[in-house]
């Protein structure tokens, strides 16, 4: 069920039957107590979690990402965090909350207290008419950012949103994305990058960006 991903990381994955894509969760471990980020609901999950230590919190990374969070932190018994973002045209924060149930969840965003240290930047980049196409929580865990939808890996090599989901012809939306993250890459020192999709990069995310 769980690939190791390092020491104290986990994943799994699962395919949305829905979409057709590859989703892929990250459980963090860190004194015994663990974080589950982005989780796929599959079956015997909560018990395989507990087999690896405490669970003390699922936490999503973005309102597309909402997945088996509400039912995993249900049968854990531990709080859902949401993130506290302003959302885009086709995302808006207040209606995802309502229409999954999530009013019980806690918010959180910059400078919030997250278990195990997390902590969380958001990325938000905007196209040529100023509008935002992506709206988000980064983690950093150790020297390890998470990501929901703002990259991944194919290959060993980083692809950045937009990647082959969405036109970019001339490239601008990937630009902006890069933008972003590269300032938090460089705030963090973070070295590998772990996504809600596809691969991990691990160790060389200075050297991509």
């Amino acid at each position: 069920m769980f690939i190791p991903v390092a020491k104290n990381v986990f994943k799994w994955k699962s395919n949305d039957p829905e979409l057709g894509i590859e989703q892929v969760g990250h459980v963090m471990i860190s004194s015994g107590n663990l974080a589950a980020i982005d989780p796929p609901m599959i079956p015997g999950l909560a018990d395989a979690l507990k087999i690896l230590g405490k669970p003390v919190a699922v936490i999503m990374t973005n309102f597309s990402h909402i997945r088996g969070s509400s039912v995993l932190a249900r049968v854990l018994g531990v709080d859902l965090y949401i993130p506290d973002l302003r959302g885009t045209e086709r995302r808006k924060p207040e209606e995802e909350i309502r229409l999954h149930h999530l009013e019980k969840a806690v918010k959180y965003g910059p400078g919030s207290k997250l278990p195990l240290g997390l902590k969380q930047y958001n990325i938000r980049p905007e196209d040529e008419k100023n509008l935002p196409f992506l709206d988000e929580m980064v983690l950093q865990f150790e020297d390890m950012l998470i990501v929901g939808d703002s990259a991944w890996s194919s290959d060993g090599r980083l692809i950045l949103f937009p990647g082959h989901l969405m036109p970019d012809p001339d490239g601008s939306k990937k630009e902006a994305v890069k933008k972003i993250l590269s300032k938090i890459v460089r705030e963090t020192g973070a070295k590998s990058l772990l996504s809600g999709h596809q691969d991990d990069l691990m160790g060389s995310l200075q050297d991509q960006l």
